[in-house]
C-alpha cells in the first residue's frame, strides 16, 4: 500500500509530464500491474480533462455589464462632488525646522540604539585603556628622563 500511495502522490507529475524519464518508467510500470492505481489515474485524468474543458469555456469569463455600468455611475457620480484638495506650500524657514527636528529625532533615536547595544561603554572602557596606557607610558618616560 505504501508503493500505491507513493505512486499515487507522483501521479500528477506524471499526467503534465514534468518528471524525468526513469522515473515516469517506474511510474508506468506500477500502473501496468496494479489495477487500482490504474483507476484512480484513470479518474483522475478525466477529472483534470473537465476541468481543462470547463476552463477553456468563455463564458466563466465574460464581463457583466450591469455590474460595470453601476460602478462607472458610482464613479462619476463621486468625480461630481470630489473637492481638489488644496495644498498649501511650506516656507523654507518652516521646511528647515521641520528638517531640523527629523534630524535630532533620527539622531535620538541612534544614540539611544547604540545605548542599548552598549557601544558607548565599550567606547568608554577603549578610552579608559588608552588612558591607563598613556599614563604608563608617560611614568616609563618620566623614569626614563629622570635617569638621565
Amino acid at each position: 500500500m505504501v508503493k500505491c500511495q507513493t505512486n499515487r502522490d507522483l501521479l500528477s507529475a506524471y499526467m503534465i509530464d514534468t518528471m524525468p524519464a526513469e522515473t515516469a518508467e517506474v511510474v508506468e510500470r506500477h500502473l501496468a500491474g496494479c489495477p487500482e492505481c490504474r483507476a484512480w489515474h484513470l479518474e483522475a485524468a478525466e477529472l483534470a480533462a473537465e476541468l481543462r474543458a470547463e476552463w477553456d469555456n468563455e463564458a466563466l469569463f465574460e464581463p457583466f455589464p450591469e455590474l460595470t455600468d453601476a460602478i462607472m455611475a458610482d464613479i462619476d457620480q463621486l468625480s461630481e462632488h470630489a473637492v481638489a484638495a488644496e495644498v498649501i506650500p511650506l516656507s523654507t524657514k518652516t521646511w528647515q525646522r521641520r528638517l531640523a527636528w527629523i534630524h535630532y529625532g533620527v539622531a535620538a533615536g541612534l544614540t539611544l540604539l547604540l545605548f542599548q547595544f552598549g557601544i558607548f561603554e565599550q567606547w568608554g572602557n577603549g578610552i579608559n585603556e588608552m588612558n591607563l596606557k598613556l599614563a604608563d607610558t608617560v611614568e616609563v618616560w618620566a623614569k626614563q628622563s629622570s635617569e638621565q
